[in-house]
């Protein structure tokens, strides 16, 4: 599945086509699905994010280098391959990507 374009920011997919070919880590902050017009609940954020990631690992064969779930935001950190990170957005939980901080990758 495609994954829209509106779901990734454009630095994020900059960062995602360099590191495709440098084989580095990109670092991402995901937005998670949750009920609207309701505050997170960060146990089922929590959930969530693990069944993506989960998901996403037995899809990819590879697991994020790092990653940190910001419950109280809806919100998680990863950072994964550049695949790992593409999949990841593909995943229904998921809303939306960020690049974590501007040109991460070098060129």
């Amino acid at each position: 599945m495609a994954t829209p374009a509106a779901k990734i920011d454009p630095e994020l997919t900059r960062q995602l086509q360099r590191a495709t070919s440098s084989g580095q880590p990109v670092q991402a902050v995901v937005s998670v699905r949750r009920a609207p017009g309701r505050p997170p609940q960060p146990d089922k954020i929590e959930a969530l994010v693990k069944d993506a990631l989960d998901r996403t690992s037995a899809a990819t064969g590879q697991r994020p280098g790092d990653y940190h779930v910001l419950g109280r935001m809806a919100t998680a950190y990863v950072s994964a391959p550049a695949q790992f990170i593409r999949t990841l957005v593909d995943q229904p939980e998921i809303v939306g990507a960020v690049a974590n901080r501007g040109s991460a990758v070098a060129s």
